[in-house]
C-alpha cells in the first residue's frame, strides 16, 4: 500500500521521487505485483470499515433481539419454551433442574 501517512502521495510528487509522480508510481508498483492499481489508497477509503461495523452491529442486535426473546417466552409465567425435562432435584420432587443449561 503506497499512500503516504494521509493518503494523498504528496512524499511521492517530490522532485526527483520516480520522476513522475505518486500515481505513476503505484501504477508501476502494482503492475510489478500483478495487481490493479487502486485509485486511492485504502486506509483513506473508510466506507468498507463502516459498512462491516454497521453490518455486525446489526447483527449483534439481531442476536440480543432472539436472546431477549427466548428469555421472555421461557419465563414459568409464559411457559411458551422451556428445556427438556431433565434430573429432578432430590429434596425438591416437583422441581427440575436445568440439565442442558
Amino acid at each position: 500500500q503506497l499512500g503516504g501517512a494521509a493518503g494523498t502521495l504528496a512524499s511521492f510528487r517530490a522532485e526527483g521521487a520516480y520522476g513522475r509522480g505518486g500515481e505513476a508510481l503505484t501504477s508501476a508498483f502494482a503492475s510489478e505485483l500483478g495487481l490493479c492499481a487502486p485509485a486511492l489508497p485504502w486506509h483513506t477509503l473508510r466506507t468498507p470499515v463502516a459498512d462491516l461495523a454497521s453490518a455486525l452491529a446489526l447483527t449483534a442486535g439481531v442476536h440480543g433481539k432472539i436472546a431477549a426473546d427466548v428469555l421472555t417466552l421461557s419465563r414459568t409465567e409464559i411457559a411458551e419454551l422451556s428445556e427438556g425435562e431433565g434430573g429432578g432435584s432430590s429434596a425438591m420432587p416437583h422441581k427440575a433442574n436445568p440439565v442442558r443449561s
